[in-house]
């Protein structure tokens, strides 16, 4: 789905994905909102929201992603987003 450029709906198959338990799809997903990460899906987009970004890569980390603890790191060193509250 990126790469036909449906943001979208790659969106709704990794939330599936990730809800069922797949790590990977968390932290794909929490990618697409991250605005560390964002451009290179659509630059310029209004779609990142580094809150939706952290609460999949948190999810991510519960399921055993050792790639979203550094994501989830680099989220919280990065102002203006360094105040955010972690959400489940």
């Amino acid at each position: 789905m990126f790469s036909v450029g449906d943001l979208s709906g790659a969106r709704v198959m990794l939330e599936r994905a990730a809800k069922a338990g797949n790590a990977d799809a968390a932290l794909l997903l929490g990618g697409t909102y991250d605005p560390t990460l964002f451009n290179r899906f659509e630059p310029g987009g209004d779609a990142v929201d580094a809150v939706t970004a952290r609460t999949w890569y948190e999810m991510a980390k519960r399921l055993g992603s050792l790639e979203a603890r550094r994501r989830l790191n680099a989220l919280t060193r990065r102002a203006p987003w360094s105040d955010l509250p972690s959400r489940p």
